[in-house]
């Protein structure tokens, strides 16, 4: 088994200095070395570094440098699976653009992140790499995945397709409406909701679809193409559509709603209409829906079922 190691730095790649975490290029290897120590190596593996960042700093042009990585070890035919090493604050932007343009059957790409430091008796960095290995070794995942040890002490196997960014002050990863594709426990893989289902190749099918464009890296540069992003609040007042904006993302409460009894609100909608601007809703539950759901359809709004919010943004960014 042959395995590439790509490292972008970010917290797995970091280290405590005087109270500041900052990227050190010793780390990914002294991670190596601390996962041989307790887990063993009995597969042979590459290591490259096409950019060295804390996560927060990343844009579309890191991620095509990432993307472009990855695309090149896929079509070399040389490696059995592909771990990412990600900082956690970007990793699902990453792992979501990665999953759109790799094939949905290709051999496993696991997005690797650590809440801490490696070297933190608190990190989750070697738990979330053992799993990215076993993921590879057990020749029954395709395409990407990211896991990720929660305080329960249990690693979930995500899809980029279905995970929620990590919450203020917390440092966990859940899938939306829980549907992870495995938890991996005891060495052993216990599959979740989104396992290789029906549901998870319609989903993403269809947000392939979403803008009737085709996908592209050549979207990711470092300003990128114009997207508005919007999420919902009491009175709240909507801000001018800046020239050259393509799309708009628009979050809703968590009951699937905004309000659309809001005469700014209707103007927003109104102007975005008139320049021919897509607005597209996320959070919006399949079924039964509130009253105020039923303006929708006049004010333009374009309403995406179950795919999380980041998925629909990194769709939208890639054309």
């Amino acid at each position: 088994m042959n395995i590439l190691f790509i490292f972008t730095g970010g917290t797995i790649g970091s280290r405590t200095h005087n109270g500041i975490i900052s990227t050190e290029s010793d780390i990914p290897y002294i991670l190596i070395d601390s996962y041989k120590s307790l887990y063993g190596i009995d597969f042979s593996f590459k290591t490259v570094s096409p950019y060295t960042i804390l996560s927060e700093n990343s844009n579309g042009s890191y991620i095509k440098q990432l993307s472009d990585t990855v695309n090149d070890a896929l079509s070399s035919g040389s490696y059995d699976g592909i771990i990412v090493a990600h900082g956690t604050d970007t990793l699902l932007f990453s792992a979501d653009i990665i999953s759109l343009l790799t094939p949905i059957d290709s051999i496993p790409v696991c997005f690797v992140s650590s809440a801490y430091p490696p070297e933190d008796a608190n990190a989750n960095a070697l738990d979330n790499l053992h799993a990215a290995v076993q993921i590879i070794k057990a020749g029954k995942f395709f395409g990407t995945f990211v896991p990720y040890r929660n305080h329960d002490n249990i690693v979930y196997i995500h899809r980029p397709l279905y995970l929620l960014e990590a919450q203020p002050f917390n440092d966990e990863l859940f899938s939306l409406k829980n549907r992870f594709c495995a938890r991996f426990e005891n060495d052993e893989f216990i599959p979740g909701d989104a396992f290789d289902t029906d549901c998870f190749v319609s989903d993403f099918s269809s947000i392939m679809k979403l803008t009737g464009r085709p996908i592209s890296s050549t979207t990711l540069t470092e300003t990128g193409r114009r997207i508005m992003h919007i999420r919902p609040f009491p009175q709240m007042t909507y801000p001018e559509i800046p020239q050259g904006t393509r799309y708009i993302l628009h979050e809703s409460f968590h009951s699937g709603t905004i309000n659309t009894v809001s005469e700014n609100a209707k103007l927003f909608f109104k102007e975005a209409y008139e320049k021919n601007i897509p607005v597209y809703l996320t959070g919006v539950y399949g079924g039964a829906s509130y009253e105020s759901t039923k303006a929708f359809d006049s004010l333009h709004i374009i309403t995406v079922n179950e795919i999380s919010p980041i998925a629909v943004y990194c769709r939208l960014m890639l054309g």
